[in-house]
């Protein structure tokens, strides 16, 4: 990891858009000071797009004390939140654009659906039966192709009795597409550390991503912000 020293260098030279947004005066302290918050805003910085009971597996927290957290959060712009297939899912505040990006990042939190787009993409043209012989499982996954399809990850193609799949290169055009926005929120994210105190300072990671070391009662913690969440969501979902 090599140290960048000053928090909003990084942001300065990436010559990021400025917020139209007035900013907020400057907070005393910060939301992150907490524990379960800053543990469930780090979470969402790795799986944007998560539901509650994706928090409370993953952190080990009730479901009544994540929504808790999370309605704080929501207040002060730290997370926001959105239905998708009748469930409210979150993320940081501004991270994922809202449309297909969204969409895009709720299916590949999906595991199902996360696993089955990698089976289409190394089984490129197989049919359903295919699919599952490659999964290894019995289980249906007509609701998972039709996720990926609706979103534009997938197409399909008649052929005879069959029907083949294909990935298409929607993920990759959304990961582009979104570059300007991340530079955006990553800048915007530091200058709000900075201005409640935490005395951010940045690392990075061999290019994926970068680590802002926080100052927490005089105790060193890290939030991971990747440089392509939809691209690392992917990759580990």
């Amino acid at each position: 990891m090599v140290k960048i020293g000053d928090a909003l260098k990084r942001a300065v030279e990436e010559e990021l858009p400025t917020p139209e947004e007035p900013e907020k005066k400057a907070r005393i302290s910060s939301l992150l000071m907490n524990a379960n918050r800053r543990n469930i805003f780090k979470f969402l910085c790795q799986r944007p797009c998560s539901s509650a009971g994706d928090l409370t597996a993953g952190l080990s927290i009730s479901r009544a004390t994540a929504y808790w957290h999370l309605k704080i959060l929501i207040g002060e712009d730290y997370v926001e939140s959105f239905s998708f297939n009748n469930k409210e899912l979150f993320s940081p505040k501004d991270m994922v654009s809202h449309g297909d990006a969204m969409l895009i990042t709720a299916i590949l939190n999906d595991s199902r659906c996360n696993r089955l787009f990698k089976a289409i993409i190394e089984n490129n043209g197989a049919n359903t039966a295919g699919l599952r012989e490659s999964l290894q499982t019995t289980r249906s996954i007509t609701v998972s192709l039709k996720k990926l399809e609706v979103v534009g990850l997938i197409s399909s193609v008649k052929d005879g009795n069959q029907v083949r799949f294909f990935p298409t290169t929607k993920l990759e055009n959304t990961v582009k597409a979104e570059g300007s926005r991340l530079k955006a929120f990553r800048r915007t994210l530091i200058k709000r550390m900075e201005n409640e105190h935490l005395r951010p300072i940045i690392e990075e990671i061999k290019g994926s991503g970068l680590v802002i070391l926080l100052h927490i009662f005089d105790q060193p913690e890290e939030i991971l912000v990747p440089y392509k969440p939809l691209e690392a969501l992917f990759a580990t979902g």
